[in-house]
C-alpha cells in the first residue's frame, strides 16, 4: 500500500465554507493520484484537525507524507504542524513517552509548495492574462498573504518581485493582504495612481484558490467605486490543477522509497579534504556549516551577494573564498560538493538542477528531497562521528543524534 497523502492546511476549519476551499484540490489530487488516500487537516484545527487526519491516515496505511500548504517564508510553520503530527503518532502497546517510542507509521515531511518556480510562472501567466495595454504602461501589484514575521514578509516580497520583473510592467509592487503589514492593497493602488498610471493589474500570491481571492476582489470593488478612472484589474486565481501538480510531485519525491525502513538515502562519508565545495548563500545556515566544511580541509567557495559578519571574518583571514555575487552555473566549475542554502527557494532549485546536470552532489537547505545528497545531524563521541539522517523532521534527528552520542560516552570502549 502507497502512504497516504495529508495536506495540512493553516487555520481552523471554522464551518462547511472553510473545507469547501480545499475540497477541489483534494479532487484533482484524487484524480492525479488515483491509488493514494489524500486527506485534509487543519493545522489549528478542533474540526477536521491535522492529528485527526493523521490516525485516521495511519489507521489505513503504515506511512504517510505531510505536505504543508504554507505561505512564502513561513518558517515556523513546520515547527507547528510537526508539533502536532508527532503526538498523533500512535504508539505501540504502552503509553507515549517521547522519542524513543516505538512509534506506528512512517512519516515523511515535505516543504511547501510554495517556493515552487512553477508557482512564480503561473502567476505572471495570470496577470499577463487580464493586461490590457503592452506592459510597459501597466502597474502591477502582487499581494502576499503576509505573516506573522518580517523575515516571512520579506520572503513573500522577494517571491513577488521575481514576477514582477519577469513581466517587464512599467511599474511592480508588491503589497500585503489582511492588514497586519504594510504596504497593504490600497497603499499599492494609491501609489500607482499618483505615479500616472490608469491601468492597474492585481495578482494574489499564495496557495488558496478562494478565500484570498475573493477578499482581494471586495476590497477592488470598494476601491473603484472612488477611482472610476481607473482600469483596475484582478487576475485569476490559482486553480487547483496548478497546485495539485506541484503538491503531487512533493508527494512522489517523498514518497518514492515509501516501503524501505529509515530515511531514503545511501550513507556515506565524504573525503574532502583540498577538494572544492560550492556553498550558494552566505545567511545563518551557511554560517553554521561553512566552518564544519573547513574543519575538514575542504576548500571553500561561498557565492553571495552578502554574508554574515562570521563569513565575512573567515574570508578576510584567507579561510574561504567569497565571491560576492548573484550565483551562476560558472561557480560550480572544479566543484565536487554543492550546498544550496539561500532563502529563495527558486535559487536553491536551479543550484540543484544545475549541480544534477553536471553530476555534482548537492544539498538543499530548504527542502532535501530536493537535492541528490542529505545533511545529518552529526556529533562526536569517543573519536567517533555519529549521525542521524531522518524523514524530514529536523527536530527528530537531532534528538536521535543527542541519544545516541550520549549513549556512546556512556559506552566504556575499552572494554570493546
Amino acid at each position: 500500500m502507497k502512504p497516504a497523502l495529508v495536506l495540512a492546511v493553516p487555520g481552523a476549519c471554522d464551518g462547511p465554507e472553510h473545507a469547501a476551499e480545499v475540497e477541489p484540490l483534494q479532487g484533482v489530487l484524487a484524480q492525479t493520484l488515483p491509488d493514494v488516500r489524500v486527506m485534509v487537516g487543519f493545522i489549528n484545527g478542533s474540526v477536521s484537525s491535522l492529528a485527526d487526519a493523521v490516525r485516521e491516515a495511519l489507521g489505513s496505511a503504515k506511512s504517510m507524507v505531510v505536505v504543508p500548504l504554507l505561505t512564502e517564508g513561513d518558517r515556523h510553520g513546520l515547527d507547528a504542524i510537526i508539533a502536532r503530527v508527532e503526538p498523533a503518532r500512535p504508539v505501540r502497546g504502552r503509553a507515549r513517552r517521547g522519542v524513543a517510542d516505538d512509534l506506528v507509521g512512517e512519516v515523511a515531511y515535505t516543504t511547501s509548495p510554495a517556493g515552487d518556480p512553477r508557482l512564480s510562472d503561473d502567476l505572471g501567466s495570470r496577470l499577463r492574462s487580464v493586461t490590457g495595454a503592452g506592459p510597459s504602461r501597466v502597474a502591477s501589484v502582487v499581494l502576499g498573504p503576509g505573516v506573522g514575521t518580517p523575515e516571512g514578509r520579506a520572503a513573500q516580497a522577494r517571491a513577488a518581485r521575481l514576477v514582477v520583473e519577469q513581466g517587464l510592467w512599467g511599474l511592480g509592487l508588491t503589497a500585503f493582504l489582511g492588514g497586519t503589514a504594510r504596504p497593504d492593497l490600497i497603499d499599492a493602488l494609491t501609489s500607482a495612481v499618483a505615479l500616472g498610471f490608469r491601468e492597474i493589474v492585481v495578482g494574489v500570491l499564495g496557495l488558496g484558490t478562494g478565500g484570498l481571492h475573493a477578499e482581494t476582489r471586495a476590497a477592488l470593488d470598494s476601491w473603484r467605486a472612488a477611482h472610476t478612472d481607473v482600469d483596475v484589474r484582478l487576475a485569476p486565481p490559482l486553480t487547483p490543477t496548478a497546485l495539485a501538480a506541484i503538491v503531487a510531485d512533493r508527494y512522489r519525491s517523498a514518497a518514492r522509497f515509501g516501503g524501505a525502513p529509515g530515511a531514503p538515502v545511501h550513507l556515506v562519508g565524504l573525503a574532502l579534504a583540498g577538494r572544492r565545495v560550492v556553498v550558494v548563500g552566505g545567511g545563518a545556515v551557511a554560517s553554521r556549516r561553512v566552518p564544519r566544511l573547513l574543519a575538514d580541509d575542504a576548500a571553500v567557495v561561498v557565492v553571495a551577494p552578502r554574508v554574515t559578519p562570521e563569513l565575512a571574518q573567515l574570508a578576510a583571514a584567507g579561510a574561504l573564498t567569497w565571491r560576492q555575487k548573484e550565483f551562476t552555473m560558472e561557480d560550480l566549475q572544479g566543484a565536487r560538493y554543492v550546498q544550496a542554502l539561500t532563502d529563495e527557494p527558486q535559487v536553491n532549485a536551479r543550484v540543484a538542477a544545475w549541480a544534477e546536470a553536471q553530476g555534482i552532489f548537492c544539498v538543499r537547505g530548504d527542502d532535501a528531497s530536493g537535492g541528490t545528497a542529505w545533511t545529518p545531524a552529526s556529533g562526536t563521541a569517543g573519536g567517533l562521528t555519529i549521525g542521524v539522517v531522518g524523514h524530514r523532521n529536523p527536530r527528530r534527528s537531532a534528538a536521535a543524534r543527542d541519544v545516541a552520542v550520549a549513549a556512546v560516552e556512556s559506552w566504556d570502549l575499552t572494554e570493546r
